[in-house]
C-alpha cells in the first residue's frame, strides 16, 4: 500500500547482516539527525528460515544533482560525521563487522584475475596484458603503502549512492537515508 518496505533475504549471509541491522539501527537512529529505517516487522520466511525486515517508506525520490544546494549538502555531511562518530565498541558489541581492508584487496585483485582478466584477454587480445599490468600494478602500489590501512576504524556506510538518500521535493529535505 506504499507505506512499508521490505526486504528479504535470499542467503544465509544476508540473514546475518538483518540480525545486525535489527540491533544496530535503532542506536544509531539515536545519534542521526537524518531518519534511517527502523524495522517494524521482523520475520523468518517460512520456504528458507531466512529474516525478513519491514519498515515504514520513506515519500519521496532519489536525490539527483538538481536537488542539491548548500544546507542538503551540509546535512549528508553532518550525518557522515555522527555515523563515524559513533562509538566503534558499541558497534563491535552489536554485531558490527571489522572488515580487513588489505585482505579485502587482495581478494579484490584475485577477482579479477579470475573473472576480468579472460574476458580482458577475449575482447582486448592486443591490450590485454598492458591493461593487466597495470591493474597489477595500482593494487601492488597501493597494497605495498602501509598509511593505506593506518586509519581509526569507524562506522560505515558502505553502499552510499544516490538513490539511497531519499529526497523529499515537497519539504526540499533529505526523507531517509536507507540500505
Amino acid at each position: 500500500n506504499d507505506d512499508y518496505v521490505f526486504r528479504f533475504a535470499k542467503h544465509e549471509k544476508a540473514s546475518k547482516s538483518f540480525e545486525t541491522e535489527i540491533a544496530i539501527l535503532p542506536k544509531l537512529q539515536e545519534k542521526l539527525a537524518v531518519p534511517i529505517p527502523q524495522f517494524e516487522f521482523i520475520g523468518k520466511q517460512v520456504s528458507n528460515n531466512l529474516l525478513f525486515v519491514g519498515s515504514k517508506l520513506f515519500k519521496g525520490e532519489k536525490l539527483v544533482k538538481e536537488n542539491l544546494n548548500p544546507p542538503l549538502i551540509e546535512k549528508i555531511a553532518d550525518f557522515f560525521k555522527q555515523l563515524h562518530s559513533f562509538d566503534i565498541e558499541t558497534a563491535r558489541n552489536l554485531g558490527v563487522r571489522e572488515r580487513n581492508y588489505k585482505a579485502f584487496f587482495s581478494n579484490e585483485l584475485k577477482d579479477a584475475r579470475e573473472h576480468v582478466y579472460p574476458v580482458l584477454e577475449r575482447m582486448y587480445p592486443g591490450e590485454a596484458q598492458k591493461i593487466k599490468d597495470y591493474i597489477e600494478s595500482i593494487f601492488e602500489k597501493y597494497s605495498n603503502d602501509e598509511e593505506n590501512f593506518n586509519y581509526k576504524p569507524s562506522l560505515l556506510h558502505g553502499d552510499l549512492e544516490a538513490e539511497h538518500i531519499i529526497y523529499d521535493p515537497d519539504r526540499k529535505d533529505i526523507a531517509g537515508i536507507v540500505d
